[in-house]
């Protein structure tokens, strides 16, 4: 560890050498009272007050931006480090080069910027290596005093002061950097300058800040962005006119996105579940699309809602005027497709009015064939069969939409609520037929949508207006059974396969018929799960034999004294008393839910 004091004891040659701790103000500094002047070797300074160099500072950041003020202060503390150190050098003679170089360190203290402390100092041939403390910095108070602390050193003109200042009494290209600065919030500032060819590489970017450019230069270049970003945004504005225009006239979604395409010479994609639009610009582009190559995305939504994802296709990035010509375009996709649907869900709600008015029964028969020949595509008198469907979410189910109306183009579909309703025509209703389409279904589901839990409900077929609306109410209550039965995993049931237990369904909540079945059932179906027994099959025998022993034991292949201990089992954990109709009727219905469930 080298100081000052102690290159002044070790490094003098004769007592007429000057020494770098010699540099006084007075000795260094010439000062003119009457000529209002200050002076360094005859060259010409200025004594101004930080709070202005902080103020100055303050506007090249703001009006440059941070990137150019560094690079500006870099370049005029490597102006005045040289300057100071060819006059410096001029003034003395200098037989010691470490002097000369200490001697730096000591000048740019007496000027008041800073407090210069070396730390160590290594000086041959072919190696060059200083570094020390810097105390009360100014850059780093009024940098804080301006904009708070931030994420990397702040000592630019400290920093570009000691690289001109080495570079001129050295004669090397000499590399310089901050380990610590008070700027990003360390307690005090280190630097470290060494031969550019010893630098540490995660500090190199500091290189170019050098290169010398005015700042007439470095306000063309800001001119020539704010141009160019005017150009563009004229050009994004006229592009959302266009495709406004296009939209106020009544073009398809498809007629926008071919203006956006040529404007971006790019293939662009809506897509919402499945493609709405598509223009490819190159016929590859379809390979890539397919395979998610190169695609940059963005969200075309309204009133917090998504209504899909604009795909762009291409080689090369989007440059700025791109960017701001598709968030522009986002605007007119989100109108057009928001409107969309919001006429598609005047429709749907047409659609579940009919159904609340059919159940009601609030209009005539011939009413409502008229109402329904407007709304639907099916033959409202022939056989049809309503499913729906519910999942976690209405955006989930949305997505159930969008994958079946591709492969089911033909069916009517609408949303009510958090369900999904679809009417299948004449052909699809046999039992053979529905079980293949139901499969074909779910795998659709299970295919386009990761991770999603469902629950399908189907009703009966109907052979008339009136019977539909029965078909549409079992699909809704089954649906929802399911939901209670099963909260865990997807299912699906069809009216003929739980027939038995319709009539409950029909006349009560779901919900109320589970909870029925659990707590008449629970502790019994938890009983044979633990102990492997068949105390639920016992009850199921002896309910279908009208209560009667001696039937039931035969049948079972029990003692009739074996046969009582298990009902005595059996009524304890049902908390029901078998030998009375109630307790009998309660455990029937709880046994029909029960076997309709392991049927499902």
């Amino acid at each position: 560890m080298l100081s000052i004091h102690l290159f002044s004891k070790v490094l003098g040659e004769g007592l007429n050498e000057i020494k770098a701790h010699h540099l006084l103000f007075d000795n260094a500094i010439d000062i003119n009272p009457r000529l209002g002047t200050i002076t360094l070797n005859e060259k010409r300074m200025a004594l101004l007050s930080v709070e202005a160099l902080g103020l100055l500072r303050k506007e090249l950041i703001t009006t440059l931006s941070m990137d150019r003020a560094k690079g500006f202060l870099l370049r005029l503390g490597w102006a005045s480090g040289f300057n100071d150190g060819s006059c410096i050098e001029e003034m003395h003679d200098w037989n010691s080069k470490k002097e000369l170089i200490l001697a730096g360190p000591s000048l740019h203290t007496l000027e008041g910027l800073v407090t210069v402390e070396p730390d160590v100092l290594e000086l041959s041939d072919d190696k060059f290596y200083l570094s020390g403390n810097w105390y009360h910095s100014f850059e780093a108070e009024e940098h804080i005093r301006h904009f708070g602390c931030c994420d990397e050193g702040v000592c630019w003109i400290l920093i570009g002061y000691v690289k001109g200042y080495l570079e001129k009494t050295l004669g090397k290209s000499v590399y310089i950097y901050e380990q610590q600065c008070m700027g990003k919030g360390d307690e005090k500032c280190y630097f470290v300058a060494q031969t550019v060819e010893e630098h540490v590489p995660e500090y190199q970017a500091l290189l170019r800040y050098f290169q010398t450019e005015l700042l007439a230069t470095e306000l063309d270049k800001m001119y020539s962005e704010v141009h160019s970003l005017n150009q563009s945004i004229k050009r994004s504005e006229e592009i959302h006119q266009k495709l406004t225009n296009l939209l106020l006239d009544g073009d398809r979604l498809s007629s926008l996105l071919e203006v956006l395409s040529r404007v971006l010479g790019r293939s662009v994609v809506i897509e919402r579940g499945k493609v709405l639009a598509s223009v490819f610009y190159r016929e590859e582009d379809r390979r890539v699309y397919q395979e998610t190559i190169s695609n940059e995305t963005f969200i075309i939504s309204a009133n917090k809602v998504n209504l899909g994802k604009l795909i762009i296709i291409g080689d090369q990035p989007l440059n700025q005027e791109e960017q701001m010509i598709i968030q522009r375009s986002l605007s007119v996709f989100a109108i057009q497709l928001y409107t969309q649907r919001m006429m598609v869900q005047l429709t749907w709600k047409k659609k579940v009015d009919f159904f609340e008015e059919l159940l009601e029964g609030r209009l005539d028969t011939k009413s409502f064939l008229e109402s329904a020949q407007h709304l639907f595509e099916f033959d409202i008198e022939k056989r049809n069969r309503v499913i729906v469907i519910k999942s976690e979410s209405e955006e989930k189910n949305e997505s159930i939409r969008l994958v079946l109306n591709a492969a089911y183009p033909t069916i009517d579909m609408f949303m009510k609520e958090c369900y999904l309703v679809l009417i299948l025509p004449t052909g699809l209703e046999e039992k053979t037929t529905i079980y293949d389409t139901l499969s074909h279904m779910e795998s659709l589901i299970k295919k386009e949508i990761k991770k999603i839990q469902y629950y399908i409900g189907i009703g009966r077929i109907s052979n008339s207006i009136v019977e539909i609306g029965d078909s549409y109410q079992e699909a809704f209550r089954i649906c929802d059974f399911l939901k209670e039965a099963y909260p865990k995993e997807s299912k699906r049931a069809i009216s003929d396969q739980i027939d038995p237990i319709m009539l409950f369904l029909r006349s009560m909540n779901p919900k109320e018929l589970i909870v029925f079945y659990e707590k008449t059932l629970g502790h019994l179906i938890e009983y044979d799960r633990q102990n492997e027994s068949s105390l639920v099959l016992t009850l199921k025998h002896y309910l279908d034999n009208n209560g009667n022993i001696n039937m039931t034991a035969q049948q079972l292949n029990l003692s009739i004294p074996g046969l009582r201990y298990r009902m005595e089992k059996i009524e304890s954990l049902c908390q029901v008393d078998l030998k009375t109709g109630n307790g009998r009727f309660h455990c029937q219905i709880a046994i029909l839910v029960y076997y309709m469930m392991k049927v499902i």
